[in-house]
């Protein structure tokens, strides 16, 4: 009860991750918006290559979605897209959020859980709202 003003802290993050994680991150739906950037439009930027990806993608499987895309089927190409596809989304929160999702996340199987927190804990303009580490154990 003592933290109610971190409700009114406002936060802009920059994420771009996994699709597979921002399934995980939706969980968090109250005080939170988010603008995603969408596939339909960001698949026709450029071809796909690796760096569009966490992790290997078999390059036939690469050359098979590009194929699609450059056949302008684009609604095919969406569905074939790995979960490893990497998405970026402006969210926008606050402080009462951010403390939550540590405090639930901070050991979390999925690594983008704790390089998610790491960069937080890097990034956001007041840190010593957060939890300090050294609770979370």
């Amino acid at each position: 009860g003592h933290n109610k003003f971190l409700e009114s802290m406002g936060v802009y993050l920059y994420i771009k991750a996994p699709r597979y994680w921002w399934q995980e991150f939706d969980t968090y739906r109250v005080g939170v918006t988010k603008q995603s950037c969408s596939t339909m439009h960001t698949l026709t930027k450029s071809e796909l290559t690796q760096e569009h990806f966490i992790g290997q993608v078999p390059e036939k499987y690469l050359d098979y979605i590009n194929g699609l895309i450059s056949h302008k089927k684009l609604s095919e190409a969406k569905s074939a897209l790995p979960e490893s596809y990497l998405q970026g989304r402006l969210v926008c929160t606050n402080y009462k959020v951010l403390h939550n999702i540590i405090w639930q996340r901070h050991n979390h199987k999925l690594p983008q859980w704790q390089q998610f927190i790491d960069e937080l804990y890097k990034q956001v303009e007041h840190p010593e709202l957060l939890p300090k580490r050294e609770e979370l154990k």
